[in-house]
């Protein structure tokens, strides 16, 4: 840089700037977002906690459910060590499942062709200069001695043949990668946040209106026989899920009794009712309290257990899980405690004395389902493309041949009422409308419901009036 005459207080002084920096070196949004409800489409009002799993960028919150990751590119993701990476972060927000989703952060690549630009030259060939211009810095590899910068003086489109302004300093191999620090973050990414399940209960009763008396109903038969997914298909009456006039696009609600641990995208396949049987002999403990999230966990004794084996987690159906074992130890024996490799995540915490049951499964049953719509970790309610094969409830194996495959107790979205009339469908969310049936006899009542997602539990009487 030149230097200017500075004059302050009847003193002249020569300052010189420093260079400003490149920009792929100076601060940027990497990654732009907006978070959004699932079921309505509109953006989030709520406050957001964006947790970012990769240090060195930092997020800033906007409103209406805007965020974007701040940081330095070229300084914290060296494009010549990673020209295309990922952050990874996680959205939470009141009344939302926690959202994970992965950020692709891509550079400006480009790579030399021959002839190979040798030391003291001033020119070379690209495999395409579309976007550059005079006085863009690019970054030449490979990456080590002879990585260098160089500015851009001329660009001939014709030919793909750039001139810097000076010469190189080192020799390049045709092939090598050449990155223009013409930054600029990706497009703004919708993220569609599922809310927290809710579960719907109720009484079903007969009134009699000529003696003015009403009664429970036992062993009423209540289902969800249709639904719709969006606000936007209630409004403008798109035929239901499970009643599309075209087969090929019906979808079809199924209840896990745990989470999804990992992403799933649609086409992923599940096998139908598959036996998961326990072996009451060989119950195991928790020797040490075990966090969500967790891949291991210590059990009070590793009888029975094989790397490939599934085990059982608690018996309370609020914390149950299966997991499948991925590393046992070799030394001590037998019956002395034991930390396990889990394929997953554990979806729930686990306390110190809850009980592990060793699963003998049986081979999946030749019936796969295919998910209609991608599956995120923390879903509760999956979409698949046919109910058949499956039991009212069971068991049942995801798989898509990608992740660890995992293992769920299901139900269908139907029940029966109790001795008193009481009913409890299993958990839900992701829709927006559900069509219930209750049949109880000769009687039928059917109702449309907008499940009033934020509450815990959404009330729903059946009465049938005779």
């Amino acid at each position: 840089m030149s230097a200017i005459s500075v004059v302050a207080n009847n003193l002249e002084f020569n300052f010189v700037a420093d260079a400003p920096p490149r920009l792929g070196e100076r601060w940027w949004a990497m990654a732009i977002a907006q978070a959004r409800d699932e079921i309505t489409d509109e953006p989030l009002q709520s406050a957001l906690t964006i947790i970012v799993h990769r240090q060195g960028v930092l997020s800033k919150a906007g409103a209406d459910g805007t965020f974007c990751l701040v940081g330095r590119p070229w300084l914290r993701f060296p494009p010549l060590l990673a020209p295309v990476t990922q952050i990874e972060v996680t959205v939470e927000a009141q009344g939302y499942l926690p959202y994970r989703h992965a950020f692709d952060v891509q550079f400006d690549q480009r790579v030399i062709v021959a002839p190979a630009p040798l030391s003291g030259t001033s020119m070379m060939k690209l495999n395409a200069v579309t976007g550059l211009a005079a006085g863009d810095t690019l970054l030449l590899g490979p990456a080590g001695a002879n990585r260098e910068y160089a500015q851009i003086a001329t660009i001939n489109a014709a030919t793909n043949e750039v001139t810097i302004a000076g010469r190189l300093l080192h020799n390049h191999v045709v092939g090598a990668f050449v990155y223009s620090d013409n930054f600029a973050p990706a497009p703004m990414v919708d993220l569609h946040l599922r809310h927290v399940p809710l579960v719907i209960n109720g009484r079903v009763v007969r009134r009699n209106t000529a003696l003015n008396t009403t009664a429970p109903v036992a062993a009423a038969s209540i289902a969800v026989t249709d639904f719709w997914r969006t606000q936007q298909a209630v409004r403008t009456h798109q035929p239901g899920a499970m009643t599309n006039v075209n087969p090929a696009l019906r979808s079809f609600a199924i209840a896990l009794a745990s989470a999804v641990s990992v992403e799933r995208v649609a086409g992923a396949t599940f096998a139908g009712s598959m036996p998961l049987p326990g072996t009451p002999a060989m119950v195991k403990h928790v020797m040490a309290a075990a966090d969500e999230g967790s891949r291991r966990v210590t059990l009070s004794d590793r009888i029975g257990l094989a790397i490939g084996g599934i085990v059982q987690l608690d018996v309370d159906p609020e914390r149950a899980e299966f997991q499948t074992i991925t590393g046992v130890p070799a030394l001590g024996g037998l019956n002395e405690p034991a930390r396990v490799d889990l394929a997953l995540p554990l979806v729930y915490a686990h306390e110190t004395g809850a009980p592990v049951e060793r699963i003998n499964a049986a081979a999946p049953t030749p019936a796969p389902r295919a998910f209609k719509d991608g599956a995120k970790a923390g879903d509760r309610t999956i979409f698949v493309d046919s109910p058949a094969g499956l039991a009212s409830q069971g068991t049942l194996r995801i798989t898509d041949g990608v992740a660890p495959d995992e293992y769920h107790a299901f139900a269908r979205y139907e029940t029966q009422s109790d001795s008193d009339g009481y009913f409890r469908l299993p958990p839900l969310h992701r829709v927006a409308q559900v069509h219930i049936t209750a049949t109880a006899g000769a009687d039928v009542q059917e109702a449309d419901l907008q499940p009033r997602y934020g509450d815990a539990e959404h009330r729903l009487d059946i009465v049938f009036v005779v």
